[in-house]
């Protein structure tokens, strides 16, 4: 396996350095989910359509609180760099990209003022609930890992 070049990979899904909206939209849409008066949560695909762009880049609200999505996928980028030279899926730092993706994630949501929470975002069962809104942190990990092409065999 090749070890993957992150910023060249990472530069393909921006122009002018700003995150390519499809790809801000293909992480919020592997991650909404809302509360349906069933009393399940629901994967909500179509909430990506309600991104927009702002001076931290793209975002999405959700009540009065704002998820940061270019803001989690840079930051993630920079996570997996850290991780890149030993990165296997069958290995223990697979396990460990996953999670520092997702702190990455959990650390990317700001209050009605604008302003970042402090530490990470609660995710119980890896669900960051924002009122009747959740981003699950695990399927925007992997999309983010999916674009990124990681662990795809280079041939």
């Amino acid at each position: 396996m090749v070890k993957p070049n992150i910023d060249e990979r990472a530069n393909r899904m921006r122009v002018e350095g700003r995150l390519i909206r499809t790809y801000a939209e293909v992480f919020v849409e592997a991650g909404a989910y809302w509360f349906h008066p069933t009393g399940k949560w629901v994967h909500a695909p179509k909430h990506a359509k309600r991104i927009y762009e702002n001076a931290s880049g793209w975002e999405i609200d959700f009540g009065a609180n704002t998820f940061r999505v270019e803001v989690a996928f840079n930051r993630s980028v920079t996570a997996v760099k850290n991780l890149a030279p030993n990165l296997r899926p069958e290995n223990d730092e697979y396990l460990e990209l996953k999670t520092a993706v997702g702190i990455q994630i959990r650390g990317a949501v700001a209050n009605y003022e604008g302003r970042e929470y402090p530490g990470f975002y609660h995710a119980g069962m890896n669900m960051m609930k924002i009122g009747t809104q959740a981003i699950w942190v695990d399927a925007m990990t992997e999309a983010i890992q999916t674009q990124l092409l990681l662990f795809k065999q280079d041939t």
